[in-house]
């Protein structure tokens, strides 16, 4: 929520990491209003964010196939069931100008780095874990967001299940995984286990977006014991009964000492954890050649390999026609199947 970050995938299968841009205190004020809102919303109470229907791009279909078929009925329904309840050009609405105009920053940025500069304005976009389960109600901001900073989403996901795939936790049997991210402007910790008992695909159990617990109010706190023993009490409820077997730590502030030791105690207190699982965050363990700007640029970097797969097989868009005629072999494999 403090910051926003971006990666490109290539071709030959490098990441590079591009660009980091602190938000605006409107930027910061607007996912602010976003995440109260998504809380109320899964205490059981109603959106108060205006909703925003937005007419999907319409793109070439390809009668041959049964994804564009399923295309094709899927925005149908959509239309029928979603009548718009805002219209675009009479939207009154700066909550939208004010992602868009950090997402038009982080753009600009990131273009200036890359010689020579792309040709396309796609973006794979990641959500904070407070949109887990609400999503559907906020998909249409953010698309129309990207749209006024001049960008296409094709793909997007909340930041801890990104976090999950890039460590590459599928096919390991965890039950339950820990992500934290701590920035300025806030403390997020979700626990992820198996949807539905697939544990090839993790899902928040519960989490909490805390701004009361951002690292920059720690620096503020005249009684620093009683901040971090409040956090404490934040792992300890998001925990619950579970038995934590992965950790990750992402954010700007992932490293301060004060969170590692909190999660340790935490952990220590747990039954059956396996506490080598902190090892990797531990100040006192040294490592050689330990890459620093991880826990700041995980979900980006994931980000851009799901949004490099999506254009090369088949999200919304193909970018190069040779894509374009093998995603196209690859349907009809598997309409056969």
């Amino acid at each position: 929520m403090a910051y926003g970050t971006a990666a490109i995938h290539f071709k030959n299968s490098t990441t590079r990491d591009l660009i980091r841009i602190d938000g605006t205190q409107e930027y910061l004020s607007a996912m602010r209003m976003i995440a109260d809102d998504a809380q109320n919303v899964r205490n059981g109470m109603e959106s108060s964010m205006k909703k925003i229907w937005l007419p999907l791009h319409r793109e070439p279909i390809n009668w041959r196939l049964a994804r564009d078929w399923h295309r094709f009925i899927s925005e149908k329904l959509h239309q029928l069931m979603n009548p718009p309840a805002v219209r675009i050009e009479e939207l009154p609405d700066d909550w939208i100008y004010d992602i868009a105009a950090m997402l038009s920053e982080i753009k600009s940025a990131a273009l200036d780095i890359l010689v020579p500069p792309l040709k396309y304005n796609y973006v794979g976009l990641t959500w904070p874990d407070f949109e887990a389960g609400t999503a559907h109600i906020y998909k249409d901001r953010f698309e129309l967001a990207c749209r006024v900073a001049g960008l296409e989403g094709i793909s997007a996901n909340i930041a801890s299940n990104y976090a999950l795939l890039y460590e590459r936790t599928r096919k390991k049997g965890l039950a339950a995984m820990l992500v934290i991210n701590y920035n300025a402007a806030s403390l997020g910790i979700t626990l992820n286990t198996p949807l539905h008992g697939d544990r090839d695909f993790p899902w928040p159990l519960r989490l909490v977006k805390d701004g009361d617990h951002a690292a920059e109010h720690e620096l503020l706190q005249k009684d620093p014991a009683k901040y971090w023993r409040e956090v404490r009490d934040l792992l300890r409820t998001v925990i619950g009964n579970e038995t934590v077997d992965y950790l990750v730590l992402l954010g700007s502030h992932a490293r301060n000492p004060g969170l590692f030791e909190a999660v340790k105690d935490v952990l220590e207190g747990q039954p059956d954890v396996d506490l080598s699982i902190l090892d990797r965050y531990d100040p006192a363990i040294s490592r050689e050649g330990q890459d620093e700007d991880e826990s700041l640029f995980t979900v980006a970097r994931e980000a851009s390999i799901v949004a490099r797969v999506g254009m090369e097989t088949g999200f919304h868009y193909c970018i190069e026609l040779p894509s374009c005629v093998e995603s196209d072999k690859e349907e009809v494999v598997h309409d056969e199947l």
